[in-house]
């Protein structure tokens, strides 16, 4: 029981309620996290930047095409060279 007493004394319940108050934001922040954590292993919340990437992906591929057409479009007609490799 003389624990107890010594705790909760007045001196350390001054050193507790600062210390409390600091260990508030942390434990959010850390709560926070964990959400965020369960969310991309259990795969939600992830969709719409998945959907971003694909579009953007689509974009690189279509872009890519289009410079390859225009440069095929350049070559000359008479070097038929490269087209056998």
């Amino acid at each position: 029981m003389e624990n107890i007493a010594f705790i909760f004394n007045s001196a350390t319940i001054w050193i507790l309620i600062p210390l409390t108050a600091l260990m508030i934001p942390i434990i959010a922040m850390m709560v926070k996290h964990q959400q965020q954590m369960a969310e991309l292993v259990h795969g939600k919340g992830g969709t719409a930047e998945i959907e971003g990437l694909k579009a953007e992906l689509a974009e690189l591929k279509n872009l890519v095409l289009r410079q390859t057409m225009a440069l095929e479009a350049q070559k000359p007609q008479g070097s038929k060279k490269d087209d056998a490799s």
